[in-house]
Order: C-alpha cells, then structure tokens, then sequence
C-alpha cells in the first residue's frame, strides 16, 4: 500500500500572500487558487519589468537641454561683435538646429551656425550689434530626433 506524499512545505518567498491564498482557498478551492496565485504573480513581475524598462528608457531619450549660454539669459554684453555660445546636455544636429536673432521691433536674422566636430553639444555663431534689446530663439534638434526650442532674451549696451 502507498503511503500518503509528505505534506507540501509553504513557499516562503510568498508569504505575504498567504492571508490571500487562505481567502482564495475557501472561497474556490486549491486548484482554483492556485491558478489565480501564479495569474497574480505573472501579472506583478510582467508589470515591474515593464516599469523598469520604462524607466530606463527616459533617460535614453532625452531632450536636448540648454545648460549654458553667451550671452546669458536676460544678461548685458557690450556692443560690437558678440560671439553666441549655446551648451546643451546631449549632441546636436548642428546642421539641422537653428538661431534667430529677434531685434527689439520684431524684425527676425537667421544666425550662421558653425559647424564645431570637436564641440559637439554646442551651437556656436556671432554677429555685429548696436545697442538694444534681442531675443536669440533657438530650435535644437538632439541625435535622438527629439527637437527643443526656446529664447533667451538679452540687452546689449553700449561700449564704454
């Protein structure tokens, strides 16, 4: 004659859902539970892997963010030739990315960027000013395709 199989040991590693197997048990019965259990448990890890993954990937896909510039948000320089220095925090298409001087009466110059392979999170340009209030509008597009934009207003003044 056989003789009963030793009883099963509790799985320690889920021991929080105890009360829960206990509930499930009453309720449905053992085998019932135990499908319900392993759905449980596929559908926690399935969702943490997930979450993991997304939460790699935004730091993957970043937008370029301006971190410095010259000349400095609403900050002064003197007149005559000022030299544009725009850092990001990733690499740009410096080909594809643009800069807009926006003169205190709205009228609007496209900036020559120049290509820089050794600088290549930055935006580099110059240009002749006189006096008064501009806007550099600025649209970077970073190697992952994603574009930014913004302005950075400034005030040149005159020399002394």
């Amino acid at each position: 004659m056989r003789s009963a199989p030793p009883p099963r040991q509790p799985d320690r590693r889920w021991a929080g859902t105890r009360k829960l197997h206990l509930l499930f048990r009453r309720r449905y019965g053992h085998v019932i539970t135990e499908k319900i259990l392993m759905s449980l448990r596929h559908r926690l890890g399935t969702f943490l892997v997930a979450a993991s993954c997304a939460l790699v990937s935004v730091g993957a896909s970043a937008h370029a963010i301006l971190v410095d510039s010259s000349p400095k948000a609403n900050g002064t320089v003197a007149a005559g030739h000022v030299d544009i220095v725009f850092k990001y925090n990733s690499k740009i298409d410096q080909h594809r990315s643009r800069m807009t001087l926006v003169k205190s009466d709205q009228s609007e110059t496209t900036l020559t960027i120049a290509a820089n392979g050794k600088q290549p999170n930055e935006l580099d340009s110059g240009v002749d000013l006189t006096p008064g209030t501009y806007t550099i509008r600025w649209q970077a597009l970073a190697l992952d395709g994603h574009i930014t934009r913004g302005d950075v207003p400034f005030t040149v003044a005159a020399k002394p």
